[in-house]
């Protein structure tokens, strides 16, 4: 196995765990801390924001800095976000500056975790390694939102963030080994804002767009409605455990399936199988529907989900870094569209579950757009 590959593979499994301790709960966290539903939409807005911004410039940095330096700078990022969430109790304004500091981490982590799949994989493998990494990082955290359902349930969300801190610091002892040779380059913001916004992108500037939309009612509505309906962390991290450990045990079949059969033809089935999930989930008010349900998703999103990757990492070889670049440029402006969606739904339909997973389930549909990329 390539070497950064594995590296990348040590380092996103012990971030994850950490990750997976906090993430479903940040949703119930700034919910419970305002009262206000749309500091959810506010708060992601300005991550996405920021993260645009930072991609733009993104190209004048990180050749500088390199791999190895772009994700020990984004892990710093990381335990800052997290110190500002826990000074937001007491300092509400700390909100924004944790959405800044969230958007700076995507230009240092997530442009370098791209480009080492792009610059490892061949044609016929990107499923095989996609789904290695979906499984060590699903093993590893499977049972991380569980504990970490106890853990706020018994010591509060200080504790939760602090264990999540030290994991994060411990994921950085890896990156030494990624290696600095991925192509990094100086793309003026002029070449990133036209290139994306060209007809020959906009296939894959629309299917992220359904792509995001989806995630995004998920991260920001899914959780909200989860917890109302059962009042307890312990079940909600229950859950979302049930997700990713049915998740592990199809990732290497999927996997197989996407190098075998193909990208193109996979996620379209895969989109489609994952629109029942949102349309019933509304209507759900019960832990065992709702692992049902889950457990349904965890099953299918593996196939939808690697084949996306597997597409992406395709059409990149042709010239990662700058489509890397406009990938997750693109990415974050869909966020910000989708947290507006959000914001705009929940006036007109507060708490109206069933209308307001309807853009997920669009978001699915809208998403197979990416096939017709060339």
């Amino acid at each position: 196995m390539n070497r950064s590959l594995k590296s990348l593979y040590f380092t996103t499994s012990i971030l994850n765990f950490g990750l997976s301790l906090m993430g479903i709960f940040l949703p119930v966290y700034i919910f419970q801390l305002t009262g206000n539903f749309y500091y959810l939409p506010a708060f992601y807005g300005i991550a996405s924001l920021t993260a645009a911004v930072a991609l733009l410039l993104s190209p004048k940095f990180l050749p500088r800095l390199g791999a190895a330096r772009s994700v020990l700078l984004a892990n710093v990022f990381r335990v800052v976000n997290l110190a500002f969430l826990l000074a937001a109790p007491r300092f509400l304004p700390a909100l924004w500056a944790a959405a800044v500091f969230e958007g700076l981490i995507f230009p240092t982590f997530w442009v370098t975790f791209h480009s080492v799949f792009t610059s490892t994989g061949k044609d016929g493998t990107f499923g095989h390694n996609i789904a290695r990494m979906g499984v060590l990082v699903s093993v590893a955290s499977a049972l991380a939102p569980f504990f970490g359902g106890l853990v706020v349930s018994a010591f509060g969300f200080p504790v939760l963030y602090g264990v999540g801190m030290v994991l994060i610091l411990l994921s950085t002892i890896p990156v030494v080994w990624i290696g600095d040779h991925l192509g990094f380059r100086d793309i003026p913001p002029g070449q990133i804002l036209r290139e994306t916004f060209s007809p020959a992108w906009r296939p894959i500037l629309t299917g992220f767009f359904g792509n995001r939309l989806e995630i995004m009612f998920a991260t920001l509505v899914w959780p909200i409605f989860v917890f109302g309906a059962l009042n307890s962390f312990t079940s909600l991290g229950a859950i979302t455990s049930v997700f990713a450990v049915v998740g592990v045990l199809f990732m290497v079949v999927a996997g197989r399936a996407v190098d075998k059969i193909g990208s193109r033809r996979i996620l379209p089935i895969g989109a489609v199988l994952l629109v029942p999930f949102w349309l019933l989930t509304g209507f759900t008010s019960s832990a065992v529907w709702f692992a049902l349900l889950n457990g349904y998703r965890g099953a299918i999103a593996p196939f939808y989900g690697i084949s996306v990757e597997s597409f992406f990492y395709r059409i990149a070889k042709r010239d990662s870094f700058l489509s890397i670049i406009k990938r997750e440029f693109g990415i974050h402006l869909s966020i910000v569209l989708s947290v507006g969606l959000t914001a705009v739904l929940w006036y007109f339909f507060p708490e109206n579950w069933p209308v307001l997973f309807i853009p997920a389930a669009l978001g699915m549909l809208l998403s197979i757009t990416l096939i017709r990329a060339k």
